[in-house]
This record gives C-alpha cells, structure tokens and sequence, in this order.
C-alpha cells in the first residue's frame, strides 16, 4: 500500500510540473508584438517610430499602440496643439500604456477630462529607465517648455537599469551614467546595434536584488529543474529580505539615482518646470506585499520618497502609498505585470486628485 500511495503521489507530481512547464510556455510564446515600434538611435538606444502602428498579443490581452509623426503614442495631442498647461509624462513602458490601447491610457483619460484646462503629453518609451529618461527629458522635452513635468519612476526595476547598459528584460543596448567624484559621467555613447552579450542574458531581477550568491544555494538549484517547485517557493516560502543587507546592496543604484534626479531637476529649474515624480511599484507589492518581491520594492518606495522630500519634490503614487494599497485586484495584467484598463483609469483617477490637492500651477 505505502509503494502504491508513493507512486501516486509521483504520478500527481510528474503531470502538475508537466502542467506547470506547458501553462509557462504558452505564456511566453503567445507574446506577439508587430515589428517596427522602435528604431535605432543613437544618443538614447531607442526611440519610437513615428507614424507606426502595430498589435501587441499575449495571453492577457490583445492590444494595438499609434504613434504620431512626432514619434509619440497618439493617446494625447501633439505637444504643438497644447492648450492650458502642459504637462510632459515621461517614463518606461507603464506610462507609455503598454497593453492597453490608445483610448485606455491613463494620459488619453486625463486629457479627456481636463479637455482645454490641462494637455497631458505622453514621452514615455517602453524600455527607458531613469538614465534615458533624462536624456529625453534634456534633448526633447524641454523643448516644448512644459509647465510640469511628470517623470515616471517605476521602482521594480529603473534603478537598477540605471547601473546597466543593457536592461534587465532589453535587449538593446542603452547609455548609461557612472558616477566619477560625484558627477556623472555619461558613456556608452554614441549607442552600437550589438547583439546583447551572453553574461547579460544570464543577469535577472533576482540576482540583482539578493546577489549572485543565491544562485548558488540548493534552492536555487531545485527552482531550476523544477517549474512547479519554483512556483510553490515564490508563493508560500519568500526569500528572507533584510533591511539592512538591502540598503548596503541597494546604495549603489540609490546613490547613482539621486544625482541623476539632482540633473532632472536642475534641468527643470533652468526653465521653470515643475518636477512631480509618479511613483509606481510592481503587482507584487500590492497584491503580494508580503513576498521578497514585494518587500524590496517597498525598501525602495521609501528610499525614492526620502529623496524626493530632501529636495522638495512633489510624488504621486500612481496606484497607492506603501501605508494606503488597494485592496482591488484587477488593476495589473496576472502574467504580464502591466496595468490594466482599471489600473489605468485608477492612475488617472490618483493624477487628477493630486492636481488639486497639490496646487500645482504654471508659473
């Protein structure tokens, strides 16, 4: 009998890491993206396509992104028809709208309902990180002299795309600041088209967050042959997060972000520009606040509004703060990561109140 419930046992086993592996590949395979959205450039790795359109597929949603002759998502006016104020939304592929369509991104919902008070302008470009970001911000932005900027911070992963010349989950390559007597120093450029060097691949989100060094433990190893074993582990066994280990590990990214921000808002200064930032963390923090995931992305909400507060600039938290989560669900895709409609109409919804609690006004 105990042989007979044993080999049941590995019966049930075999066909749910069978279950697990097919459920996963399906789910990577299904994501299907039309060429051509983004070009080659040379001083910022990418940049989109002006006058492209194109479908986006995956398991969660099915999806199709404009760009104008401006080289923008077309959810909002070009920056030469403003009216009112203007306001630069600039970040990575979650303010870009990256699984919705034009007409569901948080920045098409503000301008419809500010309508002639405020025009909200869409920079963002899937990808960017905090680097690019200022790049864009000092050779295209400003430019158009906007009365706020509204610069994306998406802590899950910008900070450590910061430390790269190659994104995490990229495979272009970028540039990128490195601090020298505490300046920036910007290198890298002019940008190559190269393919993305095989030790890149093999650098993850994970390693970046607990070391190389958890590559190494037995779990890690178990977590590698073992698609259901990993996902049971990410569920009910976190990964220990340490405070202290995560700002000794952390102070490298925080540090290079803080001087690039310094720029940001220098640059901002120059012109008159209000700094905002919209914070934003990944559907693991609020679903999941619990887990390693979670817990780190938390440690870096607080570090970036420390910051922000040091040099007096205003956040939003796009979705909600570390002590104020939704208890919604349905505002991120389950596999993707991104927001959703709802999650879209939630940020708008949080921008629009902040307008007003913040007082925020053209000079």
């Amino acid at each position: 009998m105990p042989a007979l419930i044993c080999g049941h046992l590995l019966i049930l086993l075999a066909g749910s890491e069978f279950v697990v592996r097919w459920q996963q590949s399906r789910i990577q395979k299904s994501d299907r993206l039309d060429p051509g959205l983004v070009h080659h450039d040379p001083e910022l790795g990418w940049k989109l396509t002006p006058n492209w359109t194109g479908s986006h597929r995956t398991f969660d949603f099915t999806v199709r992104y404009t760009i104008n002759e401006a080289g923008l998502r077309a959810d909002s006016p070009l920056p030469s028809d403003r009216r009112g104020r203007l306001f630069a939304v600039v970040g990575d592929s979650f303010t870009f709208g990256l699984g919705v369509n034009d007409d569901e991104t948080f920045v098409h919902l503000l301008n419809r309902r500010f309508r002639s008070e405020v025009t909200f302008v869409n920079f963002s470009v899937p990808g960017y990180s905090t680097d690019q970001e200022t790049l864009l911000i000092e050779r295209d932005v400003l430019k158009w002299s906007p009365d706020v900027l509204l610069l994306g911070v998406y802590v899950a992963n910008d900070l450590f795309d910061n430390l790269l010349e190659y994104p995490l989950q990229v495979n272009h390559a970028k540039p990128r600041f490195e601090l020298c007597a505490g300046q920036l120093v910007l290198t890298n450029v002019p940008v190559q088209v190269q393919p993305k060097p095989v030790e890149m691949h093999r650098l993850d989100l994970r390693t970046m967050v607990f070391g190389p060094e958890i590559n190494t433990t037995w779990r890690a190893r178990i977590e590698r042959r073992s698609a259901l074993f990993n996902l049971l582990a990410a569920r009910f066994w976190p990964l220990e997060v340490n405070t202290t280990e995560l700002r000794n590990r952390f102070a490298s990214a925080i540090e290079l972000f803080s001087v690039i921000l310094d720029r940001i808002q220098r640059a901002c200064d120059r012109q008159g520009v209000q700094l905002v930032i919209l914070l934003l963390a990944g559907r693991s923090f609020y679903e999941e606040p619990t887990s390693d995931s979670g817990l780190y992305q938390g440690f870096l909400l607080d570090e970036v509004e420390k910051l922000a507060a040091n040099r007096r600039i205003r956040i939003i938290y796009a979705i909600g703060s570390p002590t104020a989560r939704p208890t919604k669900k349905g505002l991120f895709y389950p596999h993707d990561g991104h927001l959703t409609p709802e999650g879209h109409r939630k940020v708008a919804e949080t921008v629009a109140r902040a307008i007003g609690n913040l007082h925020i006004e053209s000079e």
